[in-house]
């Protein structure tokens, strides 16, 4: 009770503290966000002048790209002019005078608190006591700009612990491990058997899909309604500490080997592209590793893949579903795909798993990405204080959702026809349709932005401030 009656009053403290700063926070919230989202700052500027806000070249950038117009650039600097105050809905920006520090080492506490309720609260119903029970702590973390990818992960994982789905609903988990699951962008692995045992008892097939004919399923009715309940994520599998440890040493040099040839500036088109791409994959994957080995080694916790080999790709399906950013991707499938197929947004143990349409399958997917897409532009929003130029990464996960669906349709029919691709042929493929996809959608928002320069700066600063020390300690032990 005392736990939960010092998060209270945090959250309360929080949620009050822009009505209370004074006017010159502002000045401090703009300093603080450029800290936060490199290549972002907010500034009042004269309408018909962008050069303040997004430099020249970057302008130049997207004329060339095709994908706006110039006078797309003015509009927002005009938005960025009279709206100088985006950052207002950002909670911890308006804490004046805080450190960048100081204010992640707030979200870290009243995360750890927040988890520590939850973990309290475990007992109750799920549906609306849940959500009555943890509903201010999401619109909390909703607003902690320090945070936002992990803080988007944890409210995730609130909703689908809501509506009893996801990974924080896991009774083997004990405290630590639950604070941890739920504080940070990891996905708890699962024993085979234990899922299997779950769907022996709690989804057993219910009445003929609709569109199917009456009497015994065909094998590809079969085939597909099996799929649907098969384990997915790669949650009952795991790998080592050692193993992440090495991968992410190798993702390390690999991240600022690629980060020095990008700041050199003399690639250019598909290099330019490939290396983008490449640092992209990097950035994301060895934060997975790194987390994933000090959760795994401190509390004994088996991790779930994040990422695994994305360059191996055979195809739409294998990349999203197999091996890119698989942490996100369970919890999408927990919040959207599940309750969509089950026709239920409260996951009821024992109830029986209805059987469904193929139809229904394939929109259970395309809505996964559509909210993925929503997720991807408030992320950006939180970057830029605006949404992404003709909401360019809302739609990439649309036409992604499109290209998979299209993917399971035409797969279908191939198996009929008999025609079945290489390996080696299918992989190729699907990196040439990635590059494009992020190509006409991903980059041209971020570099107009600055971000890619800005975090390739960033990284290869860092590196020039590891490095002598590095050199400093194997001379020490003579390495």
């Amino acid at each position: 009770m005392h736990l939960r009656a010092l998060l209270l009053l945090l959250t309360a403290m929080l949620l009050l503290l822009p009505a209370a700063a004074p006017a010159h926070v502002a000045a401090s919230a703009d300093r603080d966000r450029d800290e936060v989202f490199p290549g972002y700052k907010e500034e009042a500027v004269p309408a018909d002048d962008c050069k303040n806000t997004l430099p020249v070249e970057y302008c130049e950038d997207y004329v060339k790209a095709n994908m706006c117009k110039t006078g797309y650039v003015r509009t927002a600097c005009k938005k960025a002019s009279a709206v100088p105050m985006a950052q207002s809905q950002l909670l911890l920006s308006s804490v004046s005078g805080v450190p960048l520090q100081v204010r992640q080492l707030i979200w870290l506490l009243y995360s750890a608190m927040a988890g520590a309720v939850v973990w309290g609260q475990r007992h109750r119903t799920p549906g609306w006591q849940r959500a009555a029970a943890v509903l201010p702590i999401m619109l909390v973390l909703a607003n902690f700009a320090v945070a936002i990818a992990t803080a988007f992960i944890s409210n995730f994982k609130l909703f689908a612990w809501i509506i009893n789905r996801g990974s924080l609903i896991n009774p083997t988990l004990h405290f630590p491990q639950f604070i941890a699951i739920y504080m940070l962008p990891l996905t708890p692995a699962e024993r085979a058997e234990d899922e299997l045992a779950v769907e022996n008892s709690e989804d057993s097939v219910g009445p003929a899909a609709p569109g199917t004919a009456a009497g015994p399923p065909t094998s590809t009715t079969d085939d597909s309604q099996a799929k649907a309940r098969r384990p997915r994520g790669r949650v009952h599998e795991s790998y080592s500490t050692g193993y992440m440890l090495v991968r992410f040493f190798f993702k390390a040099v690999g991240l600022t080997w690629v980060a020095h040839v990008l700041q050199a500036g003399r690639l250019a088109g598909v290099p330019l592209l490939m290396a983008q791409v490449f640092s992209q994959a990097m950035i994301l994957s060895i934060s997975a590793d790194g987390l994933g080995a000090l959760v795994s080694a401190l509390l004994g916790l088996r991790v779930a893949p994040h990422f695994d080999n994305p360059y191996g790709s055979t195809s739409i399906n294998d990349f999203w579903s197999k091996r890119w950013n698989l942490v996100v991707s369970n919890i999408l499938r927990a919040c959207a795909y599940d309750p969509i197929m089950e026709g239920r947004l409260v996951r009821r143990p024992g109830g029986p798993f209805p059987a469904f349409s193929r139809l229904r399958r394939l929109a259970a997917v395309f809505s996964v990405f559509v909210l993925s897409g929503l997720v991807h532009e408030m992320l950006f929003w939180y970057q830029s204080g605006r949404t992404s130029p003709h909401h360019l990464w809302f739609w990439h996960f649309v036409v992604w959702g499109v290209l998979n669906v299209g993917e399971n349709v035409a797969k279908r029919y191939a198996r009929r026809a008999g025609i079945k691709l290489h390996p080696v042929m299918s992989a190729l493929l699907f990196q040439v349709l990635l590059h494009v996809m992020l190509y006409i959608f991903w980059f041209p928002p971020l570099n107009a932005m600055g971000i890619m320069d800005k975090g390739t700066k960033s990284i290869v600063l860092g590196w020039g401030w590891l490095e002598p020390r590095l050199r400093a300690l194997a001379k020490r032990h003579d390495w």
